[in-house]
């Protein structure tokens, strides 16, 4: 089986041998436009998983996730998959969808949480599973959480019940006080869905409004 680097090597002479060709060929404009989807091409082609350890030491590698959320990386030097554990490894790198996993607390214990945003206030999702239930075909529960300035994740209030938009309100208020601009639109918008706290939270980190990435198949061992 061809390793990565076989088929970087294999496309960069496909391309070199390629490009002579196509110079005389097309013309400018349309070589160009060919050109630059030929590089993101090979860019997301090689785009690489990694890991980060405890020690704080980058490890690039291969990782996969099963369905249960447990994760293994394999790197050129190791002969099988080895265990990804949050007593290792601070955080990994999911290269095909741009995923972080990090290491947090939640109710003292350390587990490796999905990132979805980063910045002064992060916001984490948790997929818990239980194959248990169903005669064993299982069932998985979404919860997500926020974080700002320690490494413990508190629960979103969004979807406490009953009076879930004023605990949501009030859990958010310290948070965002320190943005006036952020904060004010919060209070403004009066609005309380995971949707709507996300486009909070990635304003108040990066002055603009989040926009959905797509979003490609998960990887399973």
């Amino acid at each position: 089986m061809d390793t990565p680097e076989d088929l970087k090597k294999l496309i960069i002479k496909k391309f070199t041998t390629f490009i002579p060709k196509l110079i005389t060929t097309m013309k400018p404009f349309a070589f160009l436009t060919s050109t630059l989807v030929c590089l993101l091409f090979s860019a997301k082609l090689f785009a690489q998983d990694y890991l980060i350890t405890a020690n704080g030491d980058t490890i690039k590698c291969r990782i996969s996730i099963s369905i249960t959320g447990k994760a293994k990386y394999q790197t050129k030097e190791t002969a099988k998959p080895q265990k990804i554990t949050v007593e290792d490894v601070k955080e990994f790198f999911l290269a095909d969808d741009s995923t972080t996993f990090r290491a947090v607390y939640l109710n003292a214990e350390k587990v490796f949480m999905k990132m979805l945003e980063k910045g002064k206030i992060d916001i984490y999702e948790s997929i818990y599973y239980n194959t248990s239930y169903m005669n064993g075909n299982g069932i998985s529960t979404v919860s997500t959480y926020i974080l700002k300035t320690t490494d413990t994740v508190q629960d979103l209030k969004y979807h406490e019940l009953p009076y879930s938009n004023k605990k949501c309100k009030l859990f958010l208020e310290p948070i965002l006080v320190d943005n006036k601009a952020v904060y004010d639109k919060f209070i403004a918008d009066d609005k309380f869905s995971f949707k709507a706290i996300r486009n909070i939270v990635h304003l108040y980190n990066t002055g603009m409004p989040f926009k959905e990435r797509i979003k490609l198949p998960k990887k399973k061992l």
